[in-house]
């Protein structure tokens, strides 16, 4: 019986050890998820949206923080953080979306409107460079040279660009 009082103790301090490495792991996930709600309010501002087509668009990434805040588990921390990455892409679309359309009112046709969101353009750095590492000046040259290339494309196409 006094292997069941040692075994409690290393089941309390095993708990005490998963709990610590969770909320570290929980942490810095809801800040980046709650970076990416407020990225997504910053674009809605925008546009005359309403409430309820704010809470619309902003629901997944609030449901999506709301179960980092409740999960135990870092697997599923790590898979809402990359499950916001998609709905806040998601919601841009659809922000975009929504600020293309076509005005129903005929009274907006006269006055002057403000500037349009413009289309945004995702330019993943990993994708410019398949070389591997990059180890020499001549590989930072390169590797810069095809970013700005990219930037510039984007700039002159009249969109905004997203490097990720």
């Amino acid at each position: 019986y006094h292997l069941l009082h040692e075994a409690a103790n290393l089941i309390h301090i095993t708990t005490e050890v998963n709990e610590t490495l969770v909320e570290n792991a929980r942490h810095p996930v809801e800040v980046a998820i709650q970076g990416l709600i407020d990225g997504v309010l910053e674009e809605l501002e925008r546009l005359p949206a309403n409430k309820a087509v704010e809470a619309q668009i902003t629901e997944a990434l609030h449901k999506l923080l709301d179960t980092v805040k409740e999960t135990t588990s870092i697997a599923h921390i790590a898979q809402a953080r990359q499950a916001a990455e998609g709905a806040f892409d998601t919601a841009l679309n659809v922000i975009e979306a929504l600020e293309n359309e076509e005005p129903e009112d005929e009274t907006t046709h006269t006055t002057p409107s403000e500037p349009k969101i413009k289309k945004r353009r995702v330019i993943k750095a990993q994708d410019l460079w398949s070389n591997g590492f990059i180890e020499t000046q001549e590989d930072i040259d390169a590797c810069v040279k095809t970013l700005r290339h990219e930037l510039e494309k984007a700039l002159a196409a009249n969109e905004r660009v997203q490097i990720k």
